[in-house]
């Protein structure tokens, strides 16, 4: 059996050294020359010891020395080699967490990364009532006067706006957002629920474009294959067997709620998975060669003559479904069908297990009710795609079957 090294013990040698001469400016974050000033600065070096004697060593700062004095005992014990699967934020040690964050803060007030990181780790864990989402608001505003660049601090705050039905406000945010990265994902997703919010239909569907940039057609199938029924039947057989098909993951990291999944579909290879991605490939190419060029339209502004797609596997049973989400690192997304389940949009929800678009996911408001919701039906042999920051989920069906899908980005 294959034995991890354990850690056993943590060290940090710190040393500290004073500059003559250098100074703080007023933000207390930027170094200034300063002729009356002498600068005294801390750093360090930790040390991971194991049982099997391995020894790591990192250089860190004076917020991580803070910050490691109060997860030290929660390290100790656990798998060296594990990394960010279990990162002491991410699990249930969250009053650890927290009092280091707490406390780099004390030590460091001017790092707008230590208070995004304490901000983001209360939303995940914390009950976002009207107080909270007050506090979140306090902490995300003063990162962002901290750092008025941060993009992550921005989009943050404009979110937490949205929560406290304030989209003027989150508009407004957005746009700093927009002078500094015009196309960002995450900005546009919330930019939609903001004009939602207040009822600019007209500007929603500019920014969405249901039927003219969310957009459904056949697969371009390859011709060495008869027909798309032969071509799923064997998809599915290769789908069903490949090696990364599984059960397990991170949901904070993926939107599928129950099912399986294959990722890194290429890892295996069959020639039917490289027919698969030359025919999206022809199927996305005249998706592009149809749009037109708008300069003043985030999606438009861009038409890439040259890209990269990212492909995985979903795999939906009764029940299952995607919460409503946006694809963060693409430009274009879309979903082709294999399979659907056998009663498909014919029980008592004639929707269900249809995608649909423009209901605003990850703990945001449904503004506008279902006026602005968008519905396809999925057939086999369908391929649906869309601009990376439009919302899109499915709806969940009870009856038998499955449905198996295709994902994909299109990266520029």
């Amino acid at each position: 059996m294959k034995r991890y090294p354990i850690i056993n013990k943590i060290t940090v040698d710190v040393f500290e050294w004073k500059t003559e001469k250098l100074g703080q400016d007023y933000n207390t974050f930027n170094l200034v020359y300063d002729p009356n000033s002498a600068l005294k600065q801390r750093e360090g070096i930790v040390r991971i010891h194991t049982d099997l004697g391995l020894i790591g060593e990192h250089p860190i700062n004076g917020v991580g020395i803070a910050e490691l004095k109060q997860i030290a005992a929660y390290l100790i014990g656990k798998n060296a080699l594990s990394r960010e699967e279990e990162k002491y934020s991410q699990v249930k040690e969250y009053d650890i967490a927290t009092k280091a964050y707490r406390r780099a803060i004390l030590l460091y007030p001017s790092q707008a990364a230590t208070l995004i990181s304490l901000s983001n780790l209360i939303q995940s864990n914390s009950l976002l009532d009207h107080k909270m989402l007050g506090i979140l608001l306090c902490l995300y505003r003063e990162a962002s006067i901290i750092e008025p660049k941060s993009i992550p601090a921005l989009n943050n705050l404009a979110a937490i706006y949205l929560k406290l039905k304030e989209p003027s406000e989150a508009l407004k945010t957005l746009n700093y957002v927009f002078k500094m990265e015009p196309q960002n994902i995450r900005s546009l997703a919330y930019k939609t629920v903001a004009l939602m919010a207040l009822d600019e239909k007209s500007k929603v569907d500019c920014l969405v474009g249901f039927g003219d940039l969310v957009k459904s057609r056949l697969l371009e199938i390859n011709e060495d294959y008869r027909d798309i029924s032969s071509f799923n039947s064997r998809l599915t057989e290769v789908l069903k067997s490949h090696p990364n098909h599984t059960s397990e993951w991170d949901s904070t990291q993926r939107a599928i709620r129950g099912g399986a999944i294959v990722p890194r579909l290429f890892d295996h290879q069959d020639p039917i998975l490289n027919i698969l991605k030359l025919s999206l490939e022809k199927t996305i190419d005249h998706y592009i060669a149809e749009l037109p060029f708008d300069p003043n339209h985030p999606f438009l502004a861009i038409k890439p003559d040259k890209y990269s797609i990212d492909i995985w596997a979903n795999f939906l049973g009764p029940t299952n479904y995607q919460s409503s989400h946006i694809h963060n690192k693409g430009w274009l997304s879309g979903v082709f069908y294999v399979s659907t389940h056998e009663g498909n949009g014919s029980e008592g929800d004639p929707a269900a297990g249809w995608i649909e678009f423009n209901r605003p996911g990850y703990g945001l408001p449904g503004f506008g009710g279902e006026q602005f919701i968008r519905k396809i039906k999925p057939e086999p042999g369908l391929v649906v795609m869309f601009p990376s920051y439009v919302w899109h989920g499915t709806i969940p069906f009870s009856d038998e079957g499955e449905r198996i899908s295709i994902a994909f980005d299109v990266h520029i």
